[in-house]
This record gives structure tokens, C-alpha cells and sequence, in this order.
């Protein structure tokens, strides 16, 4: 197998070929885009062409988006971080999408706060090759949050987790879910990979969801050991990066 230093030399020659100027892109971030593709070059190659492309179509969704998203994750998005990884590394990402104020935020703010949350936390070498684990809760998700969740945004939100940002998804469970996670469902097959469809457990209870994720790992509020979700800390808080791998793509377009 390829070292690293080749591999970087190959994923920025594939970068000049292309007209990338790939001078300010620092070598962590080729190598997160690196593991995520497992050391192919080429399929990590097309995700950066894919990201770099989605930041210049949505800047509104992809840039700037710290301030923001620490307001609203202290008074409307309330996803949290568990603090202890599972057996193979991976941390679990806690997404109680009943508790969002949309009175206060919109839908496109609960993305933005996913989307910075993901920045965050591939920052953490471990999860560039573990992947991470999502818990989503619908517990009282009614019909009045649904109304902007169309196809067309749930195409883009997975488009963004299938080849284009460098996380590796290797579950989703969804908990408390009614008849409008069918609906879900059903708008958001066509565009899923059989990968991720694979991924995607629905749970009756909470005991269903401790047999594929330790307690240990999981809040009270979902039949785990520990402390309750709301008092958990965002993915900032736990994960605490010291930089932010994405920064060196501020200026960096496609020709």
C-alpha cells in the first residue's frame, strides 16, 4: 500500500491537472479526504471536486457558519454529542428533531448546524476512519415541521453524505417515529445509496437500540447509563479540534 506522502503527491498532481490551485489546501485535509475514500485517490479527488463545488453553490449553508450555529444550539437545534465513543471508535451523534424551536430557527438552520457539527467533528483523526453513528429522535415531530422537508432538500442533505462530504456514515437509527419517518422515507429512497439504505435501522424501543448501541454510549433518555441528553454537550464541546481542516478552502474554486 501507497505511503501517505504518496498518496498526497498523487491527490495534488490529480489537483493541478484539474486547474485547482491547491497551494493553501494543507495536507490534514487531503488526507481526511483521503480516509474517507479508504486511500483511493481518484474517488477522493471527485469528493473534494464534489464539496468544493456544493460550498460555491451554497455558501449560505457551507461557510461562516460558527456564530450562527452557536446561537442556535443553545435556543432552538438541541443536537448533542455522546462524550464516549463505541467499541470500534466511533462517536454518537443524538439529534432530537422533536425539540426543535421552529418557532425560532428554520429548517435551513437545523441543516446549517448539522453541516457545522460534521465540520467539526471530522476534524477528529479517529472518526476520519471509524465513521460515526446517528441517533435521530422524532418524538414529537408533528406535521408543522415537515412542511419545507421536500424532496429536492432531502436530495441535497444526502447528496452532501454520499460521496461528498468526507464522513463515513456507518448507521442511522430512528427512534419514536410515526408515520411521517414513512413519508420521510419514502421522498428520501430514491436518492439513497444500498449502502446507506442498509445503514438505516427504525427502533420500536429503546431495548432494540441498546442492542446495537452499548448503553454505556447513550443517554438515559434512550434506556443508557448516562446523564440525560440536555445536559450533554454539543459536538464542539467534545470533540474540541484545534483547527478547522476546512478553513484552507476559503479561497479555493473550480476553473
Amino acid at each position: 500500500m501507497a505511503s501517505n506522502k504518496q498518496l498526497l503527491k498523487e491527490f495534488r498532481i490529480m489537483l493541478s491537472e484539474c486547474g485547482i490551485d491547491d497551494s493553501p489546501i494543507i495536507d490534514d485535509l487531503l488526507l481526511c479526504f483521503l480516509r474517507y475514500r479508504n486511500g483511493d485517490v481518484k474517488q477522493a479527488f471527485d469528493a473534494l471536486k464534489s464539496y468544493i463545488q456544493c460550498k460555491e453553490t451554497y455558501p449560505e449553508l457551507m461557510t461562516n457558519l460558527r456564530e450562527i450555529c452557536k446561537e442556535r444550539l443553545v435556543d432552538s437545534v438541541f443536537n448533542r454529542m455522546s462524550p464516549k465513543r463505541d467499541r470500534l471508535g466511533r462517536y454518537i451523534y443524538l439529534v432530537p428533531i422533536g425539540r426543535w424551536r421552529d418557532d425560532l430557527c428554520s429548517l435551513e438552520d437545523v441543516f446549517r448546524v448539522c453541516i457545522h457539527d460534521l465540520h467539526t467533528v471530522v476534524c477528529d483523526t479517529t472518526t476520519q476512519s471509524a465513521g460515526g453513528v446517528c441517533v435521530i429522535d422524532f418524538k414529537n415531530f408533528g406535521v408543522k415541521k415537515m412542511k419545507d422537508m421536500t424532496p429536492s432538500y432531502l436530495k441535497l442533505g444526502i447528496k452532501m453524505l454520499q460521496g461528498t462530504f468526507p464522513m463515513k456514515i456507518k448507521a442511522v437509527h430512528l427512534i419514536n417515529h410515526t408515520w411521517l419517518v414513512n413519508v420521510i422515507l419514502t421522498m428520501a429512497w430514491p436518492f439513497l445509496s444500498n449502502k446507506l439504505r442498509g445503514r438505516i435501522h427504525l427502533h420500536k424501543d429503546y431495548s432494540s437500540l441498546c442492542e446495537l448501541i452499548d448503553p454505556s454510549c447513550l443517554p438515559c433518555d434512550y434506556g443508557g447509563q448516562l446523564g440525560a441528553l440536555s445536559e450533554m454537550g454539543t459536538v464542539l464541546d467534545v470533540v474540541q479540534p484545534k483547527t478547522n481542516l476546512f478553513a484552507c478552502l476559503a479561497k479555493v474554486k473550480l476553473t
